[in-house]
């Protein structure tokens, strides 16, 4: 059984496309909760947010390995226009292919699927998928640097990010990872067990709505903010997290049920094959804290 959870962990941290900051950062479970406060004009509202996750393992063969991540996540919407206010799900399974090269190089390729509703009928309208690749290029201990491409199929098109890694330690204590431009993330190690970590972070989701109710109309979640976090790991086991920061952009977008083809890069879009019905560009506020049991 032990040798089966180790298994579980190394897989997780070396298929994510996501550089973890820390080598404590080797999460088996965790679960996160968030509140960020969302204001417009005469809007003064708010979204709850709870997400948990569990990884698994699937198949190791020679230098490469194949492993699985379940993914569930919940959202409130509250005191927005009557459109907004949703109580949205996410249901999702992610795959993460890693080979390691003999110069130390590393190939990652990810997917993912899921349902992406206010799951009140659930139906295959609601599924969103994404695939991506990444190179990881070993330089030495202290430096990797990579590139890659992530395709989301979202509700109203396309989603295209490119991106570089980078994965420096700039001294014993200081470390720079991330990708970039969506996630770079500059960690200072304060203790053993004590650390402080400042990320910058992009995002588009798509839920959604029901078919019965609103004829398939779909949310769209624009986000750009930055959070400033303190972690604690108690007996090697368990991380705790508390962050606060801005959201620079939360910006929500409603839409009637369409299959247009709007491209977007990062989360900005190129073009406008579809539009909205309304929106609500928002700041303010984020609260996060969350726990994840790593070895």
């Amino acid at each position: 059984m032990n040798r089966l959870i180790i298994f579980v962990v190394v897989l997780s941290f070396s298929c994510s496309p996501f550089l973890r900051s820390q080598t404590k950062e080797f999460p088996l479970a965790g679960i996160s909760y968030q509140y960020d406060k969302l204001k417009y004009e005469d809007i003064d509202g708010y979204v709850t947010s709870w997400d948990a996750f569990i990884n698994y393992p699937i198949k190791k063969v020679n230098k490469s390995v194949f492993l699985g991540k379940m993914q569930l996540i919940a959202r409130s919407f509250v005191d927005l226009e009557d459109s907004y206010n949703q109580k949205v799900y996410g249901l999702e399974n992610n795959f993460f292919w890693n080979t390691t090269l003999a110069n130390q190089d590393k190939w990652i390729v990810w997917g993912q699927a899921g349902l992406f509703s206010d799951f009140v009928d659930i139906s295959e309208k609601d599924i969103r998928y994404s695939i991506g690749f990444h190179y990881l290029d070993y330089w030495h201990d202290r430096l990797k640097t990579g590139y890659g491409i992530g395709y989301s199929r979202q509700f109203y098109g396309h989603q295209i990010n490119p991106f570089l890694s980078i994965d420096y330690r700039i001294n014993p204590k200081l470390k720079l990872t991330g990708m970039l431009p969506v996630r770079p993330k500059l960690t200072y190690q304060m203790t053993e067990n004590w650390s402080w970590s400042n990320e910058f972070y992009g995002n588009v989701d798509t839920f959604r709505l029901s078919e019965t109710e609103y004829e398939n109309s779909f949310i769209r979640i624009n986000n750009w903010y930055y959070l400033s976090k303190i972690e604690y790991l108690l007996k090697k086991h368990h991380l705790f997290t508390i962050g606060v920061g801005f959201d620079f952009a939360h910006n929500l977008k409603f839409y009637n049920d369409s299959n247009a083809g709007t491209i977007t890069l990062f989360t900005f879009d190129l073009n406008e094959a579809v539009k909205p019905v309304s929106e609500l560009k928002t700041r303010g506020f984020k609260f996060q804290v969350s726990y994840r049991f790593i070895l």
